[in-house]
């Protein structure tokens, strides 16, 4: 956790058995309003296979205007949406 920006920057996952498997380590913070920081990269360390996936974002839109319909369960367990 950056303490200096209260972000987590590093989230650990385990299996059934209790071993490391994931580790997701988020970069490139940004300050996208307020106290609210998010990353422009976050990276996916599959800890058992050693495989890697980083997902890169280019634009964001907070407050886009979303219906608040579409969250709820029915909506988001809907295949195709």
């Amino acid at each position: 956790m950056r303490k200096d920006i209260t972000q987590i920057v590093k989230r650990e996952f385990y299996d059934a058995k209790g071993r490391l498997e994931k580790v997701q380590t988020d970069r490139r913070l940004v300050n996208v309003k307020g106290p609210l920081w998010r990353a422009d990269e976050i990276e996916m360390h599959d800890v058992q296979s050693n495989g890697r996936t980083i997902l890169t974002l280019e634009k964001r839109a907070l407050d886009a205007g979303l219906k608040d319909s579409l969250f709820t369960e029915t909506e988001l367990a809907r295949e195709g949406s």
